[in-house]
Formats: structure tokens, C-alpha cells, sequence
């Protein structure tokens, strides 16, 4: 069985918008305006929206472009979706998510093979690029999930959270559900106050 690396970005949930340009800043340009198109269209109802063919029941499937590095290099890219003009190398397909509570918008951008789950823990310029898209975006937090029941801190910490939050709360069927209740455990665990 493989491993399932994955970027997440706490947000306000009034920030949403925001964090689809922050985004779709960092996709490939037909990835980029099926997002923001979706956003034009029913911002409630983004995922749905944007979602096409075969991927309707799951996750959407988003090619990032990231910056070069030593890491990405030896991985490669898409060289037909990398930028030419910015030097950005496209890796896809990540399975991106964006689920709303109430108060909350978590995303989850997820590998979607074990050597990329690889590049997303080494690559420097990956883990900047996450990071800039929650900074871009207003968000709380930037956190790395290793699949070590827990999550690591990317910004504005960078430590484990040290408690066993993820297993308890996302898991399971009713994640969904549970976005609010999940954030707010993981924002209290880092020691970010979700003010505003």
C-alpha cells in the first residue's frame, strides 16, 4: 500500500474566495479557471462545480506548478503543463479538496502516488508554495500530514501538533460534517488563535 501525503490550509471561512485565487495562482492555467470559474459560478457549491468526467464522486485532480528544485528535478514534471515564461514545473495529479463549515475552510491538497507523497516531504519549494498560498489567503495555518497521527507544522509554526487529532475527527464517514470541529482542535493544538 502506498502513502498519502498531504498539504492542509486552515482558514477563515469568509476567506474562501481568496484561497481559491491564492490557488489557482499556483495551477496550471485550465486548472486554474475551472477553479475560479467554479467560483464565479456558485462559490457555495465550488467543489461540485468544478469538478468534470471521471472525477465527479471524488476529490478534484489539480496539477500544481512549484518552483525548480534539486528535489523536483530528479521527481519531473509534466514538461507539456510546466510554465516556460515563470520556470514553474507542473506535478499533478494532487487531490485537492475544500470543505466549509461554518466558521472554517480547510483544503487538502493530497499526492497522489508514494514518490510524489515523497516529494511533497523534501521539496523545499513545494512546502514554500503551500505556504504562500496560506499566507496569500489569510489563513491560520499550514500544516503537513505524514500519516504519523499528527500533523507537522509548516507555518506559522513549524513543530508537531503532538496530539492524535487527525485520526479522532477527519477518518471517518461524517468528515464532512466535522470540518469546524476539526479545525478548531487542530488551531488549539499549534497554538493558533483563530481571531477574526
Amino acid at each position: 500500500m502506498g502513502i498519502d501525503y498531504s498539504y492542509e490550509i486552515v482558514a477563515p471561512r469568509k476567506a474562501v474566495i481568496r484561497l481559491v485565487e491564492s490557488l489557482a495562482s499556483h495551477l496550471v492555467p485550465d486548472d486554474a479557471d475551472r477553479l475560479l470559474s467554479a467560483v464565479r459560478k456558485a462559490p457555495e457549491r465550488l467543489m461540485a462545480v468544478a469538478r468534470r468526467g471521471q472525477y465527479e464522486t471524488h476529490d478534484l485532480c489539480l496539477s500544481f506548478l512549484f518552483a525548480p528544485d534539486d528535489r523536483i528535478a530528479e521527481h519531473g514534471g509534466n514538461d507539456r503543463l510546466s510554465d516556460p515564461v515563470s520556470g514553474r514545473v507542473a506535478i499533478g495529479c494532487v487531490w485537492s479538496s475544500l470543505r466549509c463549515g461554518d466558521r472554517f475552510a480547510l483544503f487538502r491538497g493530497t499526492a497522489a502516488t508514494s514518490g510524489m507523497s515523497h516529494l511533497f516531504e523534501s521539496s523545499p519549494n513545494i512546502r514554500a508554495a503551500f505556504t504562500k498560498i496560506g499566507q496569500d489567503a489569510g489563513a491560520w495555518l499550514v500544516a503537513f500530514d505524514d500519516e504519523q497521527d499528527d500533523l507537522l507544522g509548516v507555518w506559522p509554526h513549524a513543530r508537531r501538533m503532538g496530539e492524535g487529532v487527525v485520526d479522532e475527527l477527519v477518518r471517518d464517514c461524517e468528515y464532512e460534517l466535522r470540518v469546524d470541529e476539526y479545525c478548531d482542535a487542530v488551531l488549539r493544538a499549534f497554538g493558533v488563535s483563530a481571531g477574526g
